[in-house]
């Protein structure tokens, strides 16, 4: 539901569909300003607990942007 909040078609929405289609996807400097874009216009449409994420995201992708050899694992939950 989190993902949904991403524009449709987008490049980021794609990027992220990425966790539950191939369980993990890796965020890195090419990635940041795509997805800080689309986070930051999704805010407005999320919930309290989504926009949580989307913070929480955007502040790893700050911390991306101060020192580009950091990346990121996102993975998918195991049921």
């Amino acid at each position: 539901a989190w993902i949904a909040t991403l524009e449709e078609g987008s490049t980021a929405r794609r990027k992220m569909e990425g966790v539950p289609k191939y369980g993990e996807i890796v965020i890195d400097a090419n990635h940041i300003t795509m997805l800080a874009n689309a986070f930051d216009a999704a805010l407005s449409r999320q919930n309290p607990a989504q926009q949580a994420w989307s913070k929480t995201l955007l502040g790893m992708l700050h911390d991306i942007h101060q020192e580009s050899a950091i990346y990121l694992m996102v993975r998918r939950l195991r049921d």
